[in-house]
Protein backbone atom coordinates (compact mmCIF):
# COMPACT_ATOMS: atom_id res chain seq x y z
CA UNK A 1 0.00 0.00 0.00
CA UNK A 2 2.67 2.51 1.22
CA UNK A 3 6.48 3.00 1.66
CA UNK A 4 8.78 5.28 3.33
CA UNK A 5 12.34 6.21 1.42
CA UNK A 6 15.04 6.45 4.00
CA UNK A 7 15.37 10.30 2.88
CA UNK A 8 11.14 11.07 3.15
CA UNK A 9 11.39 12.22 6.76
CA UNK A 10 9.34 9.32 8.22
CA UNK A 11 6.30 10.61 5.07
CA UNK A 12 4.69 7.69 4.07
CA UNK A 13 3.25 7.65 0.54
CA UNK A 14 2.13 5.58 -2.71
CA UNK A 15 3.70 7.27 -5.70
CA UNK A 16 6.32 9.40 -6.66
CA UNK A 17 5.98 13.04 -7.79
CA UNK A 18 7.73 14.57 -10.63
CA UNK A 19 6.91 18.47 -11.36
CA UNK A 20 7.37 19.24 -15.12
CA UNK A 21 9.81 22.42 -15.43
CA UNK A 22 10.63 22.09 -12.08
CA UNK A 23 13.64 21.01 -10.64
CA UNK A 24 12.49 19.36 -7.57
CA UNK A 25 13.54 15.85 -6.09
CA UNK A 26 10.44 14.30 -4.48
CA UNK A 27 11.37 13.31 -0.65
CA UNK A 28 8.03 13.98 0.88
CA UNK A 29 7.18 18.01 -0.48
CA UNK A 30 6.07 17.90 -3.59
CA UNK A 31 3.83 14.35 -2.07
CA UNK A 32 2.11 16.72 0.07
CA UNK A 33 2.08 19.55 -2.54
CA UNK A 34 -0.21 17.43 -4.90
CA UNK A 35 -2.75 16.94 -2.34
CA UNK A 36 -2.72 20.41 -1.31
CA UNK A 37 -3.40 21.29 -5.31
CA UNK A 38 -6.09 18.92 -5.64
CA UNK A 39 -7.93 20.27 -2.80
CA UNK A 40 -7.54 23.66 -4.15
CA UNK A 41 -8.32 23.23 -7.68
CA UNK A 42 -11.95 21.50 -7.20
CA UNK A 43 -12.99 24.29 -4.64
CA UNK A 44 -11.59 27.22 -6.92
CA UNK A 45 -14.11 29.12 -7.98
CA UNK A 46 -15.29 32.14 -10.53
CA UNK A 47 -17.92 34.26 -11.38
CA UNK A 48 -20.48 32.82 -13.59
CA UNK A 49 -22.54 35.11 -15.93
CA UNK A 50 -25.99 35.22 -14.19
CA UNK A 51 -23.13 36.96 -11.27
CA UNK A 52 -23.17 33.65 -9.11
CA UNK A 53 -19.78 31.93 -8.14
CA UNK A 54 -18.96 28.46 -9.86
CA UNK A 55 -16.54 25.88 -9.48
CA UNK A 56 -14.13 26.21 -12.23
CA UNK A 57 -14.36 22.03 -12.28
CA UNK A 58 -17.60 21.17 -11.90
CA UNK A 59 -17.31 18.02 -10.14
CA UNK A 60 -18.29 20.46 -7.13
CA UNK A 61 -20.80 23.76 -6.58
CA UNK A 62 -20.76 26.41 -3.84
CA UNK A 63 -23.13 25.74 -0.85
CA UNK A 64 -25.55 28.35 0.36
CA UNK A 65 -23.79 27.71 3.63
CA UNK A 66 -20.03 29.98 4.01
CA UNK A 67 -17.14 27.96 2.56
CA UNK A 68 -18.74 24.45 1.94
CA UNK A 69 -19.18 23.04 -1.33
CA UNK A 70 -21.48 20.37 -2.51
CA UNK A 71 -21.39 17.61 -4.85
CA UNK A 72 -22.47 18.35 -8.08
CA UNK A 73 -26.37 16.75 -8.71
CA UNK A 74 -25.92 16.74 -12.21
CA UNK A 75 -23.16 14.41 -12.52
CA UNK A 76 -24.68 11.04 -12.91
CA UNK A 77 -22.85 9.72 -15.83
CA UNK A 78 -20.76 6.63 -15.37
CA UNK A 79 -17.57 8.42 -16.36
CA UNK A 80 -19.01 11.43 -13.69
CA UNK A 81 -19.06 8.02 -11.00
CA UNK A 82 -15.53 6.89 -11.68
CA UNK A 83 -13.96 10.12 -11.51
CA UNK A 84 -15.43 10.53 -7.93
CA UNK A 85 -14.49 6.92 -7.04
CA UNK A 86 -11.06 7.96 -8.20
CA UNK A 87 -11.38 11.18 -5.52
CA UNK A 88 -12.52 8.51 -2.90
CA UNK A 89 -9.56 6.48 -3.70
CA UNK A 90 -7.45 9.64 -3.05
CA UNK A 91 -9.20 10.75 -0.04
CA UNK A 92 -8.25 7.06 1.37
CA UNK A 93 -4.62 8.03 0.31
CA UNK A 94 -4.48 10.76 2.32
CA UNK A 95 -5.98 9.34 5.51
CA UNK A 96 -3.19 5.89 5.76
CA UNK A 97 -0.18 8.46 4.38
CA UNK A 98 -1.34 11.09 6.90
CA UNK A 99 -1.53 13.91 4.49
CA UNK A 100 -4.20 16.34 4.21
CA UNK A 101 -6.46 16.34 1.37
CA UNK A 102 -9.02 19.73 2.62
CA UNK A 103 -12.42 19.12 1.27
CA UNK A 104 -15.02 21.60 2.73
CA UNK A 105 -18.00 19.15 2.42
CA UNK A 106 -21.47 19.31 4.13
CA UNK A 107 -22.37 16.88 7.00
CA UNK A 108 -24.60 14.81 4.98
CA UNK A 109 -22.18 13.91 2.71
CA UNK A 110 -19.35 12.21 5.28
CA UNK A 111 -22.22 10.71 7.36
CA UNK A 112 -23.78 9.05 3.68
CA UNK A 113 -20.08 7.81 3.41
CA UNK A 114 -19.71 6.36 7.06
CA UNK A 115 -23.09 4.95 6.78
CA UNK A 116 -24.28 7.85 10.04
CA UNK A 117 -27.96 8.63 10.05
CA UNK A 118 -29.17 12.00 8.49
CA UNK A 119 -30.87 14.61 10.52
CA UNK A 120 -32.65 17.74 9.00
CA UNK A 121 -29.98 20.39 10.76
CA UNK A 122 -27.78 18.73 7.90
CA UNK A 123 -29.57 20.48 5.42
CA UNK A 124 -28.30 23.49 7.20
CA UNK A 125 -24.96 23.16 6.48
CA UNK A 126 -25.64 22.70 2.53
CA UNK A 127 -28.64 25.13 1.89
CA UNK A 128 -29.84 27.42 4.55
CA UNK A 129 -32.11 29.09 1.85
CA UNK A 130 -33.85 25.95 2.13
CA UNK A 131 -33.31 25.51 5.71
CA UNK A 132 -34.95 28.50 6.93
CA UNK A 133 -38.28 27.61 4.03
CA UNK A 134 -38.66 24.64 5.96
CA UNK A 135 -38.61 25.81 9.25
CA UNK A 136 -41.39 28.34 8.17
CA UNK A 137 -43.00 26.28 6.59
CA UNK A 138 -43.04 24.56 10.25
CA UNK A 139 -43.91 27.52 11.70
CA UNK A 140 -47.59 27.53 9.64
CA UNK A 141 -48.69 24.35 11.33
CA UNK A 142 -49.18 26.36 14.11
CA UNK A 143 -50.92 28.94 12.88
CA UNK A 144 -54.61 29.22 14.05
CA UNK A 145 -55.85 30.85 10.99
CA UNK A 146 -56.14 28.62 8.56
CA UNK A 147 -57.43 30.55 5.95
CA UNK A 148 -55.02 32.99 6.45
CA UNK A 149 -51.86 31.15 6.73
CA UNK A 150 -53.28 29.31 3.01
CA UNK A 151 -53.13 32.66 1.44
CA UNK A 152 -49.78 32.95 2.45
CA UNK A 153 -49.03 29.90 1.19
CA UNK A 154 -50.23 31.00 -2.41
CA UNK A 155 -49.20 33.79 -2.25
CA UNK A 156 -45.51 32.03 -2.21
CA UNK A 157 -46.09 30.25 -5.11
CA UNK A 158 -44.34 26.88 -3.12
CA UNK A 159 -45.54 23.37 -5.14
CA UNK A 160 -44.18 20.18 -4.95
CA UNK A 161 -40.78 20.75 -6.54
CA UNK A 162 -37.02 20.65 -5.29
CA UNK A 163 -34.43 23.14 -6.45
CA UNK A 164 -31.45 20.98 -6.42
CA UNK A 165 -28.06 22.43 -5.79
CA UNK A 166 -26.88 23.83 -9.14
CA UNK A 167 -30.63 25.47 -9.43
CA UNK A 168 -32.35 22.56 -11.29
CA UNK A 169 -35.94 21.71 -10.02
CA UNK A 170 -36.89 17.79 -9.44
CA UNK A 171 -40.52 17.31 -8.94
CA UNK A 172 -41.08 15.25 -5.83
CA UNK A 173 -44.46 13.63 -7.03
CA UNK A 174 -46.67 13.83 -10.11
CA UNK A 175 -48.97 16.63 -9.39
CA UNK A 176 -51.26 19.21 -11.28
CA UNK A 177 -49.11 22.28 -10.66
CA UNK A 178 -51.13 23.76 -7.73
CA UNK A 179 -49.89 25.41 -5.01
CA UNK A 180 -49.16 23.12 -1.84
CA UNK A 181 -51.98 23.44 0.79
CA UNK A 182 -51.38 23.66 4.44
CA UNK A 183 -52.23 20.23 5.03
CA UNK A 184 -49.90 18.67 2.68
CA UNK A 185 -46.76 20.60 4.62
CA UNK A 186 -45.82 17.46 6.98
CA UNK A 187 -45.16 15.35 3.97
CA UNK A 188 -43.96 18.10 1.68
CA UNK A 189 -41.18 18.96 4.30
CA UNK A 190 -40.47 15.02 4.71
CA UNK A 191 -39.99 14.98 0.94
CA UNK A 192 -37.86 17.46 0.39
CA UNK A 193 -35.80 17.22 2.98
CA UNK A 194 -34.91 13.36 2.05
CA UNK A 195 -34.48 14.71 -2.04
CA UNK A 196 -32.00 17.51 -0.46
CA UNK A 197 -29.54 15.16 1.81
CA UNK A 198 -29.26 12.57 -0.99
CA UNK A 199 -29.05 14.46 -3.66
CA UNK A 200 -26.13 13.39 -5.04
CA UNK A 201 -25.93 9.86 -2.99
CA UNK A 202 -25.04 8.11 -6.32
CA UNK A 203 -21.41 9.94 -6.50
CA UNK A 204 -21.19 9.45 -2.67
CA UNK A 205 -21.64 6.45 -3.04
CA UNK A 206 -19.00 6.59 -5.66
CA UNK A 207 -16.82 8.29 -3.12
CA UNK A 208 -17.72 5.52 -0.66
CA UNK A 209 -16.60 2.84 -3.21
CA UNK A 210 -13.09 4.70 -3.99
CA UNK A 211 -12.30 5.34 -0.35
CA UNK A 212 -13.55 1.32 0.57
CA UNK A 213 -10.87 0.19 -1.78
CA UNK A 214 -7.60 2.17 0.39
CA UNK A 215 -9.49 1.53 3.49
CA UNK A 216 -10.88 -1.72 4.97
CA UNK A 217 -14.60 -1.11 4.42
CA UNK A 218 -15.64 -2.32 7.89
CA UNK A 219 -13.03 -0.21 9.72
CA UNK A 220 -15.34 3.35 7.90
CA UNK A 221 -17.97 3.09 10.44
CA UNK A 222 -15.93 3.70 13.29
CA UNK A 223 -15.49 6.65 12.56
CA UNK A 224 -18.15 9.63 13.13
CA UNK A 225 -18.88 11.73 9.90
CA UNK A 226 -16.69 14.49 11.58
CA UNK A 227 -13.91 12.16 12.27
CA UNK A 228 -13.43 10.91 8.85
CA UNK A 229 -13.41 14.33 8.12
CA UNK A 230 -10.43 15.63 9.91
CA UNK A 231 -8.95 12.16 8.87
CA UNK A 232 -9.15 12.98 5.55
CA UNK A 233 -8.69 17.04 5.60
CA UNK A 234 -6.04 17.40 8.65
CA UNK A 235 -7.43 20.15 11.27
CA UNK A 236 -8.87 23.44 10.05
CA UNK A 237 -6.91 26.47 10.93
CA UNK A 238 -3.19 26.27 12.64
CA UNK A 239 -2.30 25.62 16.28
CA UNK A 240 0.51 27.43 16.61
CA UNK A 241 1.05 26.47 20.00
CA UNK A 242 1.45 22.69 18.82
CA UNK A 243 3.84 23.85 16.01
CA UNK A 244 5.76 25.73 18.23
CA UNK A 245 5.76 22.47 20.86
CA UNK A 246 6.81 20.41 18.29
CA UNK A 247 9.89 22.82 16.76
CA UNK A 248 13.73 21.53 16.79
CA UNK A 249 16.10 24.16 16.42
CA UNK A 250 19.99 24.01 14.51
CA UNK A 251 23.16 24.15 16.72
CA UNK A 252 23.73 27.66 17.68
CA UNK A 253 20.28 28.35 17.52
CA UNK A 254 18.32 28.38 20.73
CA UNK A 255 14.38 29.38 21.19
CA UNK A 256 15.33 31.93 23.68
CA UNK A 257 16.98 34.16 20.75
CA UNK A 258 15.64 37.40 19.80
CA UNK A 259 14.70 36.88 16.13
CA UNK A 260 13.38 33.19 17.31
CA UNK A 261 10.93 35.03 19.79
CA UNK A 262 10.14 37.60 17.12
CA UNK A 263 9.27 34.91 14.24
CA UNK A 264 7.04 33.17 17.11
CA UNK A 265 5.07 36.50 17.93
CA UNK A 266 4.34 36.98 14.31
CA UNK A 267 2.80 33.63 13.69
CA UNK A 268 0.40 34.03 16.53
CA UNK A 269 -0.34 37.50 14.90
CA UNK A 270 -1.20 35.79 11.57
CA UNK A 271 -4.69 35.42 11.25
CA UNK A 272 -6.17 31.45 9.87
CA UNK A 273 -5.62 32.53 6.19
CA UNK A 274 -1.95 33.42 6.50
CA UNK A 275 -1.27 30.75 9.12
CA UNK A 276 -2.52 28.30 6.52
CA UNK A 277 0.01 29.79 3.81
CA UNK A 278 3.01 30.10 6.24
CA UNK A 279 2.25 26.28 6.85
CA UNK A 280 2.11 25.17 3.46
CA UNK A 281 5.22 27.17 2.39
CA UNK A 282 7.10 25.01 5.09
CA UNK A 283 5.54 21.90 4.25
CA UNK A 284 3.51 21.18 0.87
CA UNK A 285 0.49 21.26 3.49
CA UNK A 286 -2.49 23.64 4.43
CA UNK A 287 -3.27 22.29 8.01
CA UNK A 288 -1.66 20.12 10.91
CA UNK A 289 -2.51 16.52 11.23
CA UNK A 290 -4.83 15.71 13.93
CA UNK A 291 -2.21 15.24 16.95
CA UNK A 292 -0.47 17.50 19.21
CA UNK A 293 2.37 15.51 19.00
CA UNK A 294 3.80 15.65 15.21
CA UNK A 295 6.10 12.67 13.35
CA UNK A 296 7.39 14.90 11.40
CA UNK A 297 9.07 17.97 13.67
CA UNK A 298 9.48 21.44 12.20
CA UNK A 299 13.35 22.53 11.99
CA UNK A 300 14.38 25.92 12.08
CA UNK A 301 17.80 26.63 10.99
CA UNK A 302 20.23 29.13 10.27
CA UNK A 303 19.96 31.48 7.03
CA UNK A 304 22.39 30.04 4.19
CA UNK A 305 24.40 31.73 1.44
CA UNK A 306 27.10 34.26 1.57
CA UNK A 307 26.65 37.36 2.92
CA UNK A 308 23.41 36.07 5.24
CA UNK A 309 25.07 36.55 8.35
CA UNK A 310 26.45 40.09 7.08
CA UNK A 311 22.87 41.72 5.67
CA UNK A 312 20.67 39.18 6.78
CA UNK A 313 17.85 42.06 5.61
CA UNK A 314 18.97 41.56 1.91
CA UNK A 315 17.87 37.47 1.76
CA UNK A 316 14.53 35.67 2.16
CA UNK A 317 13.56 32.97 4.52
CA UNK A 318 14.13 29.46 2.66
CA UNK A 319 11.90 26.32 3.24
CA UNK A 320 12.26 22.88 2.15
CA UNK A 321 8.68 21.23 2.24
CA UNK A 322 10.63 17.77 2.40
CA UNK A 323 11.95 18.14 5.49
CA UNK A 324 9.84 20.66 7.18
CA UNK A 325 12.48 23.11 7.77
CA UNK A 326 13.26 27.20 7.15
CA UNK A 327 16.40 29.02 6.76
CA UNK A 328 15.50 31.77 8.87
CA UNK A 329 17.72 34.94 8.67
CA UNK A 330 18.47 37.44 12.43
CA UNK A 331 16.30 40.18 10.46
CA UNK A 332 17.33 43.66 12.10
CA UNK A 333 13.24 44.09 12.97
CA UNK A 334 10.19 42.96 13.43
CA UNK A 335 8.79 44.55 10.47
CA UNK A 336 11.32 43.51 8.18
CA UNK A 337 11.02 39.78 9.16
CA UNK A 338 7.45 40.09 9.04
CA UNK A 339 7.54 41.94 5.96
CA UNK A 340 9.96 39.05 3.99
CA UNK A 341 7.63 36.13 5.57
CA UNK A 342 4.82 37.14 3.74
CA UNK A 343 6.72 37.70 0.79
CA UNK A 344 7.88 34.43 1.07
CA UNK A 345 4.71 32.89 1.55
CA UNK A 346 2.92 34.68 -0.72
CA UNK A 347 5.30 34.60 -3.41
CA UNK A 348 7.78 31.47 -3.41
CA UNK A 349 5.30 28.70 -4.55
CA UNK A 350 7.66 27.22 -6.98
CA UNK A 351 9.64 24.10 -5.90
CA UNK A 352 12.24 24.32 -8.53
CA UNK A 353 15.73 24.48 -5.73
CA UNK A 354 16.87 21.19 -6.12
CA UNK A 355 18.75 21.20 -8.73
CA UNK A 356 18.64 22.77 -11.89
CA UNK A 357 17.31 21.93 -14.81
CA UNK A 358 18.55 21.26 -18.45
CA UNK A 359 17.23 23.25 -21.79
CA UNK A 360 15.35 20.01 -22.91
CA UNK A 361 13.36 20.08 -19.58
CA UNK A 362 12.39 23.26 -19.82
CA UNK A 363 9.18 22.95 -21.68
CA UNK A 364 6.48 24.73 -20.10
CA UNK A 365 2.52 23.60 -20.75
CA UNK A 366 1.81 23.93 -24.97
CA UNK A 367 0.28 26.44 -26.29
Amino acid sequence: MGYTHPMDDGQERTFKVKFEGEGVDDYGGPYREIFAQISNELQKTSQAPNNLLRCVLPLLLPANEPFKFVINPGLTSQSSNSTFEFLGKLMGVALRCKVALPLALPSSTWKIIVSQELVINDLLHMDNGAFAMISQLEQMLLCADNNACQSLMDMSGIKWTARLSGNSNLDLIETTGNTLAIGEIPAFVSALYKCRLRESETATWAIRKGLTSIIPKFAIPIFSWNEIETKVGGVPGVDINILQSNTEYDDGISPCDRHIQTFWEILHSFDDTEKSAFLRFVWARARLPNSSNLSQKFKIQAAVGLGSGKSPDCFLPKAHTCFFSINLPKYSSKEIMLARLKYAMWNCTEMDADFKLSDSELTGWPE
